[in-house]
């Protein structure tokens, strides 16, 4: 019987101290206590933020789309820091952000998301800065593509001109950078043609699958039709490849495409282009 009495006691030692060490163990989540969390009303705009946590350790902020900031590169239990936030280009009337802790034991944990306002006199000057990348980008986007041209019209040389294609709706699926597809409207003009079979002045209306793959940015297939509004109608399909971005909203794109009339197997003609994308003043769906 002692032997029993022994073994319980025992068992029942071992477990009060595995819930004692559970109770101690580091593991378990740390919480936090924001204690100030607002953007100065005066310039310059700092955003002022500090906080306590449960357990020891370090920390960081992370602002949506705007990037990490170290809050505390030592473990401790209080946590403080001011941001100068004039150079985020914040436009929004407010900005969410969260927090990340690294724990003694090297183990990670993100908190919450969090909500600050921002200061109304902030908000103009961003926006105002926002404008004008916008009408700059515009000039951009709007650059035409040159095209190279080769029509079955022995007696018409090889032709030039210019082209320009605008994403007018974006279909977007999740975890792309890219639209997985888009629907554009392009106008093309050819120099110097007198072919009936090369149209100087062509409108399209089109369809776009866009696939994204590895070293380069994507590649793209689609149908258009087109019309001169002079009795030349056809389809245009087309293949495009995204070959590099930069300002992370332009990509230089090159295109071979198509054009065939039906019931005229004389009208048809080739294009290469080198060009412009970009579908951020499309409607996005």
């Amino acid at each position: 019987m002692k032997t029993y009495l022994a073994l319980l006691f025992t068992i029942l030692a071992f477990y009060s101290g595995a819930f004692a060490q559970g109770a101690d163990n580091p593991d378990d989540s740390t919480e936090v206590t924001i204690i100030d969390s607002y953007v100065t009303p005066d310039a310059p705009h700092n955003f002022l933020l500090s906080f306590y946590t449960s357990d020891s350790c370090k920390s960081k902020l992370v602002i949506e789309n705007k990037g990490e900031f170290i809050v505390s590169k030592e473990n401790a239990f209080n946590h403080k820091l001011e941001l100068n936030i004039n150079d985020l280009k914040i436009n929004t009337s407010s900005f969410e952000f969260y927090l990340i802790f690294q724990k003694r034991n090297g183990k990670i944990q993100k908190s919450e998301k969090y909500e600050v306002e921002m200061p109304v006199e902030q908000i103009v000057e961003n926006r105002g800065n926002f404008l004008t990348n916008c009408l700059l980008g515009g000039v951009v986007f709007l650059t035409p593509s040159p095209t190279y041209i080769r029509t079955k019209d022995k007696s018409q040389p090889d032709l030039f001109g210019l082209t320009k294609e605008i994403p007018i709706v974006s279909f977007h699926a999740n975890g792309y950078n890219y639209p997985s597809a888009y629907i554009s409207l392009e106008y093309s003009y050819i120099f110097k043609s007198d072919s009936k079979y090369s149209p100087k002045n062509t409108l399209r209306l089109g369809y776009k699958h866009v696939f994204e793959i590895p070293v380069f940015e994507y590649v793209s297939a689609g149908v258009s039709g087109f019309t001169n509004f002079n009795g030349m109608n056809g389809i245009s399909p087309e293949v495009s490849l995204g070959l590099f971005n930069f300002y992370s909203i332009f990509t230089v794109t090159a295109k071979y495409r198509y054009n065939i009339k039906p019931n005229d197997k004389n009208c048809q003609f080739h294009e290469i282009s080198i060009g412009l994308f970009a579908s951020f003043f499309s409607v996005h769906l």
